[in-house]
């Protein structure tokens, strides 16, 4: 291509960009902000997989804690574990992170989906799906994850008072 191609181009894509509501071209810090969403749109589906991996982690990490919490003492369940309460707060916790566990391995999971070769409409359709289904299972896990570290902070407070 040559120099006046290239610039055609380019003022064709900021002509592109034009501002409708505002009235005016776009400046560099809007065509930088374009780009950026640009980005994170290429990259949500990556986001939410690492996203899903690090609730898998972290759940697996404090359900380790958990376990030693539990595994303290010399009789079992330890005499701190003995009152209803911290008994019902250690079931709860090691649901929610075995909970939060399965979620984000449910999102995360590859499977199959519908590959249209030549409906670009159909193919954006299908992105959207999957974008939706990662997304909802990240935060359905997250937010179980929460309420799992919350039972466990609930928990170790129960203990040390």
């Amino acid at each position: 291509m040559s120099r006046n191609q290239i610039n055609q181009a380019q003022e064709a894509q900021r002509l592109a960009e034009f501002n409708a509501p505002t009235g005016k071209l776009p400046d560099e810090a809007d065509s930088h902000l374009a780009t950026l969403f640009q980005k994170l749109e290429a990259d949500q589906l990556d986001y939410l997989d690492q996203a899903g991996k690090r609730i898998i982690e972290l759940s697996s990490a404090l359900l380790g804690v958990l376990f030693a919490v539990i595994a303290f003492g010399e009789n079992f369940p330890p005499a701190y574990l003995q009152s209803t309460l911290a008994k019902g707060l250690v079931s709860v916790v090691l649901v929610c992170y075995l909970l939060a566990i399965m979620t984000a391995v449910y999102g995360v999971q590859p499977r199959d989906y519908k590959h249209y070769r030549h409906n670009l409409t159909e193919m954006q359709r299908e992105l959207n799906k999957v974008a939706d289904f990662k997304a909802r299972w990240a935060r359905t896990s997250g937010l179980i994850f929460v309420l799992g570290s919350a039972g466990l902070a609930l928990l170790v407070g129960v203990l040390v008072w």
